[in-house]
């Protein structure tokens, strides 16, 4: 036998004794195996998932027409990682509103 054909083996032996060596699921780790995925639940429109970088544009403008009665959506822009949305109040008056593009939150 070559010193090739000893590690060759080797190796093999020692990655299979690995994946035999791995514990035994316990029997609740079955049952989260085999039970389907919930239903993801409702969210508000304000929060954001992890994943995300940001809240989209239409979010935003939500969040800002929820926080003045009546009013109109006039203008967006994103500057940094703040929303600005500018809405007209029911009297006429322009209210700029700052929105946290990550989170949602109003500024």
């Amino acid at each position: 036998m070559t010193l090739r054909s000893i590690l060759i083996t080797a190796t093999a032996l020692f990655m299979s004794a690995g994946t035999a060596m791995a514990a035994p699921l316990l029997p609740s780790q079955k049952a989260d195996l085999k039970a389907p995925a919930a239903a993801p639940a409702k969210q508000s429109p304000t929060y954001v998932k992890f994943a995300q970088n940001r809240i989209s544009a239409s979010q935003a403008k939500s969040i800002a027409l929820s926080r003045v009665r009546g009013g109109e959506y006039v203008d967006l822009r994103l500057v940094g990682n703040t929303y600005i949305v500018r809405v007209r109040a029911p009297g006429g008056r322009i209210i700029d509103i700052r929105i946290d593009a990550r989170t949602g939150r109003v500024k």
